[in-house]
């Protein structure tokens, strides 16, 4: 009996310097689309590259991706961007995917599809520090968020 395998449009917008990121997705989709005995639906990636931060140009592309069918984005997220990108994903109910968000935004707008696939971890280190009364600590961390 022959089925007729679904293609699902997923969208991709990169960055310069997402290299390994940009590795892990194409690998990802070549493991979901050959992996027969699991897979009920083939993945077809929409990828762009993204040099700016502008919202113009982030709308522009999404829009394009959009209009190719996209189901959900996956795209890395800075401070500038992710207003928009969570905008968007809100407006037109498109799950929205990224290594990480932003630790705080310049609007309290969450995406409400929005997936960050870090986890949030200052509430864990403050539960922390209370539970055990610590009253010095040193905390050492390193971040692509700023300061």
């Amino acid at each position: 009996m022959y089925h007729k395998k679904i293609i699902c449009p997923l969208g991709a917008i990169f960055t310069p310097g997402s290299d390994e990121m940009q590795t892990a997705f194409n690998h990802a989709i070549s493991f979901h689309n050959n992996n027969d005995t699991q897979a009920r639906f083939k993945v077809e990636p929409v990828v762009e590259a993204l040099d700016s931060d502008d919202s113009y140009k982030i709308g522009q592309t999404l829009c394009s991706q959009m209009e190719r069918g996209i189901f959900a984005l996956i795209t890395p997220t800075s401070d500038p961007s992710y207003d928009t990108f969570a905008a968007y994903s809100n407006m037109f109910q498109m799950p929205l995917v990224s290594p990480a968000f932003p630790q705080q935004t310049s609007s309290d707008r969450p995406s409400h599809l929005g997936v960050s696939l870090r986890p949030r971890y200052l509430r864990a280190i403050v539960d922390l520090i209370n539970f055990y009364k610590w009253k010095t600590i040193i905390y050492l961390y390193d971040s692509d968020n700023g300061k």
